[in-house]
């Protein structure tokens, strides 16, 4: 396939992220099933997938170093984004799905870390949480946290 074919078929896959993060970001959280959810986060894995095979092609066929560069940011651009909805998807996967209750006292013999806080706290204390995370937290009110594609690091207590 040519470059152009390429980037066109990139730049259509592009749009399904983008289009999927509006609809994350949009969401009724109160009818959305996780069956729902867990299909949604299926398709996009298959997009990604389609994402990366197109990308690599792309990379392949550049052929001046200043242009791979802009190529490697769009790739990083693109993950960033796949990323935040991804897991914007988990954190609502996890919120409609029933915990166990756990007793009070810890059976591991140490002190527990409280808050429910899914893997992270056990890697010196620190839990990486996207802008999706804290606009979804934040009932999606975008302008408010000035949402950026980035990751941002919190301290876990």
């Amino acid at each position: 396939m040519d470059l152009a074919t390429l980037k066109a078929n990139r730049g259509s896959i592009k749009g399904t992220f983008t289009r999927a993060l509006t609809y994350v970001s949009s969401l009724d959280k109160a009818t959305i099933t996780t069956q729902q959810l867990k299909n949604k986060r299926l398709m996009l894995e298959s997009h990604f997938s389609r994402f990366e095979k197109c990308q690599d092609q792309i990379e392949v066929q550049v052929t001046s170093d200043a242009e791979l560069g802009i190529q490697f940011q769009e790739r990083d651009d693109i993950e960033a984004k796949y990323l935040d909805i991804i897991t914007a998807i988990d954190l609502m996967i996890e919120e409609k799905t029933p915990q166990p209750t756990t007793s009070a006292h810890s059976s591991s013999g140490g002190s527990s870390s409280s808050g429910g806080s899914s893997g992270g706290a056990g890697r010196g204390g620190v839990t990486k949480v996207s802008s999706m995370h804290l606009i979804y937290a934040c009932g999606g009110d975008r302008d408010a946290l000035i949402a950026s594609h980035q990751s941002i690091f919190l301290r876990v207590r």
